[in-house]
């Protein structure tokens, strides 16, 4: 047996979650600094979660692995990815507005990258 298609939806929704709650993302990076810095800190923290989660889901058996832990792990990496995209957005934004010329230059090198 398979999974039925409303529990991968269910999954999928979980995985998803931090998407949602970039606004909120936004406020602790803004309102909680880490020795001074508001971004950085929390870029690291995340890619750290994110590659521990990775690494468990990667060199675990999958016979080994219940759904809950490996959603676990899937939630880690994408609030990673999400908490990364959108403190790199607040600073790209910034550089926007200081040049505002450039903006659509910025905004092309930005997704260059994202789509390698």
């Amino acid at each position: 047996g398979g999974v039925n298609s409303s529990t991968i939806q269910r999954y999928t929704a979980v995985i998803m979650t931090p998407w949602s709650l970039k606004g909120m993302l936004g406020l602790i990076a803004d309102g909680v600094t880490v020795f001074g810095y508001h971004k950085g800190p929390w870029i690291t923290a995340t890619t750290v979660v994110c590659v521990i989660g990775s690494l468990y889901i990667g060199l675990r058996p999958i016979a080994s692995m219940s759904p809950s832990t490996s959603l676990c792990c899937m939630l880690l990496v994408q609030l990673h990815i999400a908490w990364s995209d959108l403190l790199t957005e607040a600073v790209y934004s910034k550089r926007i507005k200081m040049k505002p010329e450039n903006g659509s230059d910025l905004i092309s090198f930005v997704w260059g990258g994202v789509s390698l």
